[in-house]
């Protein structure tokens, strides 16, 4: 009797605290925020994209990693763009004063939480979070605003494969939002 109390117990614990829907699935957690795209027209029109590495917010620690993290995000984004033969044409630091259109952001978010799987098991997931901004150069006018996060189970990535992987998102839902085609 003893036992069942115990275990009785314990039960009520984990299903009053919600353990029981911390399941995770083999894939990837993206989530859908905000994308404003104020001027796609202008955005369809393409030009010379310069995109600056990603800057770490005030609740992000700014390290090496986040530097590392940051380059991935932008390599995610250029490749995307740059295979979908669209209007952008990606610009390097060389020749960044040529540029029409800048890129900019800030992740908002690192973190590595521990979620319950199958009841026992605890299992580590990397989130990253990210907002970003499109202005034109000349007249400084933003031409679109996008907040984007992804999270993944740790023993399948690390925070620099997940940068990359949320750069490409974030190049194919660019060009999802202004209406052109992904590769």
């Amino acid at each position: 009797m003893e036992n069942f109390l115990w275990w009785g117990t314990l039960m009520a614990c984990l299903l009053a605290s919600g353990c029981h829907g911390a399941r995770l699935t083999e894939s990837s957690t993206v989530a859908q925020q905000p994308c404003k795209i104020v001027d796609a027209e202008r955005l369809r029109q393409g030009g010379k994209l310069l995109i600056i590495p990603f800057s770490a917010n005030a609740q992000v620690e700014a390290t090496t990693q986040s530097e590392q993290i940051s380059l991935m995000i932008v390599k995610g984004i250029a490749e995307t763009l740059k295979k979908s033969g669209g209007p952008f044409e990606i610009l390097s630091a060389d020749n960044a004063s040529a540029a029409q259109l800048l890129l900019q952001g800030h992740i908002e978010e690192k973190s590595e939480k521990s979620q319950v799987k199958e009841w026992i098991h605890f299992e580590n997931v990397l989130k990253l979070a990210v907002s970003l901004e499109i202005r034109e150069t000349a007249s400084q006018r933003r031409l679109a605003v996008m907040v984007y996060s992804l999270s993944e189970p740790s023993p399948k990535k690390d925070f620099l494969s997940l940068g990359y992987r949320l750069g490409k998102q974030i190049g194919q839902r660019l060009l999802t939002e202004i209406q052109l085609p992904a590769s």
